[in-house]
């Protein structure tokens, strides 16, 4: 995989190479300023990281330049909400804060290398005995099961995905929500495990101005987004407890209340979950709320 590093502090970027000097399977370009990466970047490039405060143009402008044309990462040594939602609306799959160890960065690369595998194989012809062209379907079981997410998808019920990284959760979450009446309204997913949590409740469920020092104005979250569609909560079994009792609540009352406001707001959302996790050995161990696992299959 060929990557850009686009980050203007020389040190930060050396070490970076030098530690990507244990992963041969990576081929690492760095970049002083993303004007410079904007002029040499072309189609052997897979994946951009990049920081977000450089001087001559700010890591989000480039993001915008990119127009999602690779998977991107963010990385930034001074973290705030609002840069984490905007990263994250232009398609950002990971945002890490500078500190990280080198192995959670090659994590983040393994997930965006296994999504774009993915999304890869469904632009393919469909090899499919049905007329739909989500999947390349050759086996019995991969018909039954896309049977039955068909089924799924003409309903509203909340649905959890279960099964190891890489079997495409993600697409089948993205197949439901195209095969319901919501299809024409937003999808919207988000990692839980790839957001800080005291950023990953903001961007859940939005906040008003003044809720916190970077609230210069309200902003809604992705549940207000969504509203009428679909969201996917990808690896919810990394989402923290004192979040999950919030999201239950949001599941019940079919109504969510913003950072820094008492007033709650009703939304209109079907929720698609999915985890790698062995979630009822969370549940035994109170890692993960039995009442939460209940309501989002239900």
């Amino acid at each position: 995989m060929k990557i850009a590093i686009v980050e203007d502090d020389i040190n930060y970027r050396k070490s970076l190479e030098t530690a990507f000097e244990d992963y041969k399977e990576y081929e690492v370009v760095s970049f002083k300023n993303p004007k410079e990466a904007l002029k040499k970047l072309d189609d052997s490039f897979e994946l951009v990281i990049t920081d977000i405060n450089m001087p001559q143009m700010d890591g989000l402008s480039f993001l915008q330049e990119l127009d999602g044309r690779y998977e991107a990462i963010v990385i930034t040594g001074n973290a705030s909400v609002q840069n984490a939602i905007k990263s994250i609306r232009l398609g950002v799959k990971d945002f890490l804060i500078k500190g990280f160890e080198i192995e959670t960065l090659i994590e983040a690369l393994q997930r965006s290398s296994k999504i774009r595998q993915i999304a890869h194989k469904t632009n393919k012809p469909s090899a499919s005995k049905t007329n739909h062209k989500d999947f390349i379907a050759s086996s019995p079981r991969l018909e039954e099961v896309k049977s039955l997410a068909l089924k799924v998808a003409t309903t509203d019920a909340s649905v959890l995905l279960l099964g190891q990284s890489g079997v495409g959760k993600d697409v089948f979450a993205n197949f439901i929500h195209r095969h319901s009446h919501r299809a024409q309204a937003p999808f919207i997913a988000i990692n839980m495990a790839a957001i800080p949590e005291h950023l990953l409740e903001s961007e859940l469920f939005g906040y008003e101005k003044g809720a916190f020092t970077d609230a210069t104005s309200a902003k809604p979250g992705i549940l207000e987004d969504a509203n009428g569609g679909s969201v996917f909560l990808d690896e919810i079994g990394e989402m923290p407890l004192t979040l999950q009792a919030k999201l239950l609540r949001v599941l019940q009352e079919k109504s969510l209340t913003r950072l820094g406001s008492s007033k709650p707001i009703k939304i209109d959302v079907r929720f698609i979950s999915a985890t790698n996790a062995d979630i009822h050995a969370k549940i035994a161990k109170n890692e993960f709320r039995e009442d939460l696992f209940f309501r989002l299959q239900t």
